[in-house]
C-alpha cells in the first residue's frame, strides 16, 4: 500500500495493473489453503467462484489504496495549507476559495500528516472524517461510471473483438479447479514452477542486495548508444512484461516494443534538430522522452478512444436504444438502465 510505496519503497505490490499483491493473496489462498482443504476437507473447500472473488476483492482493494485514489488524493487534501508559502502565495489565491470542509483545518491533522506525531499522540481521524466523507460522493460517483463503461463495452469487447484480457488469464487459471484433485493443473505444471522460481530468484537476490550490499545485484537493464548525440536506448528485462507478452495477442506483443522504437527515432529526430523540452510537465505526465513526447502519447491515445467509440458505433447504437426503449428485446447479463 502507500506505506510500502513511500516509506519502505520496496516491490510494487500494489501500485500498477498487475496488482501483484491480489495475485499473491490468491496464489497462497489456493495453492495452501484451499489445496490443504480440497485435500483433507473437501466439503470446506472454496470453490472456484470463491476464489475469484478473492482476487477480484483484493485487485479492488489494490487500486483504492494506491494509484487508483489514495496514493494521490490523501496528500492532496493537506497539501493546500502545508505547502502555501510567501512564494506561492496559496493563502491569498486559494485557500479563500476551498471550502473549509473539503480539506482537513486543524494544524496537527496537518503537520500530523507530512512530519508524523509524537509517540502515545492519537491520531486526529476527526479533523478527517469531514474532508474524507465530502470527498466520498465524487469517489463513489468516479467508480460508478467505470463500472458503468465495462458494463457498456462488455458485449463489444468480449463477444465482437473478441478480446484476450491477459491481466484476467492469470487469476483466472489459478482459481480453476478439477474433480478428485487438490491442485488444478497449472500448479502441477512444472514449467510453470522452472518460471516461477527465474523470478523469484534474480528478485529475492536483488532485495537482499539492498539490505546486504555483500550480496551481487543481477542487472536487469542497461542502456545503449546506437546514434551519437542522441539519447540511449533503455533496455530492460520485466519479468511480469514477458508474461503479459506471453498471454495477449502476437500484434499486442509486437506493438510493445516497436512502437517504443518508433517513439525512440522521433525522440531522436527532434534532439538532432535541436528541439527538446516545450514545456515542464510533472513526473507522472512526462517519461524519458520529455514532454514532446508526452504530447504525442496523448495524441495516440484521443486517437485511440476514438477509434474504439467509432469500432463500437453499432454496439453502441443498440444498447442505446434498449436502454431508451427496454421492450426492443435486446438481452444483456446487465441492464442497460443500470
Amino acid at each position: 500500500g502507500p506505506y510500502n510505496s513511500l516509506v519502505v519503497t520496496g516491490s510494487y505490490l500494489t501500485i500498477d495493473f498487475t496488482t501483484a499483491a491480489a495475485i499473491l493473496v490468491l496464489f497462497v489462498t489456493a495453492l495452501f489453503i484451499n489445496g490443504f482443504l480440497r485435500r483433507f476437507l473437501p466439503s470446506q473447500s472454496l470453490s472456484s467462484g470463491e476464489l475469484s472473488i478473492t482476487y477480484l476483492m483484493s485487485a479492488i482493494a489494490c487500486s483504492i489504496c494506491t494509484m487508483g485514489l489514495t496514493l494521490y488524493l490523501i496528500p492532496i487534501l493537506p497539501a493546500l495549507h502545508y505547502l502555501a508559502s510567501d512564494e506561492n502565495q496559496w493563502a491569498q489565491e486559494l485557500q479563500p476559495y476551498v471550502p473549509h470542509w473539503l480539506v482537513p483545518q486543524s494544524d496537527a491533522a496537518i503537520r500530523g500528516f507530512y512530519e508524523g506525531i509524537s509517540k502515545g499522540q492519537p491520531i486526529p481521524w476527526m479533523d478527517w472524517i469531514k474532508p474524507l466523507m465530502a470527498w466520498a460522493p465524487v469517489i463513489l460517483g468516479l467508480y460508478m461510471v467505470m463500472i458503468a463503461m465495462a458494463v457498456l463495452f462488455r458485449r463489444q469487447w468480449i463477444e465482437h473483438e473478441r478480446l484476450s484480457y491477459p491481466l484476467a488469464q492469470l487469476p483466472l487459471t489459478m482459481a480453476s479447479q478439477e474433480p478428485n484433485r487438490a491442485l488444478n493443473r497449472f500448479f502441477r505444471n512444472p514449467i510453470m514452477w522452472a518460471g516461477f522460481a527465474l523470478p523469484f530468484i534474480v528478485t529475492s537476490v536483488n532485495g537482499l542486495n539492498a539490505y546486504f550490499h555483500f550480496i551481487p545485484k543481477v542487472l536487469l537493464s542497461t542502456s545503449l548508444f546506437i546514434i551519437p548525440d542522441m539519447q540511449s536506448l533503455t533496455i530492460n528485462i520485466s519479468f511480469p512484461m514477458m508474461g503479459f507478452a506471453y498471454l495477449t495477442h502476437q500484434e499486442v506483443a509486437l506493438s510493445l516494443w516497436v512502437f517504443y522504437l518508433i517513439g525512440y527515432a522521433i525522440n531522436g529526430m527532434f534532439t538532432k534538430l535541436g528541439i527538446t523540452r516545450t514545456v515542464d510537465l510533472d513526473i507522472y505526465t512526462q517519461n524519458d522522452g520529455g514532454s514532446i513526447m508526452a504530447f504525442i502519447q496523448f495524441g495516440a491515445l484521443i486517437t485511440l478512444v476514438g477509434y474504439t467509440l467509432w469500432t463500437a458505433r453499432a454496439h453502441l447504437r443498440v444498447t442505446w436504444g434498449a436502454a431508451l426503449r427496454p421492450e426492443t428485446g435486446y438481452k444483456d447479463d446487465f441492464s442497460m438502465r443500470g
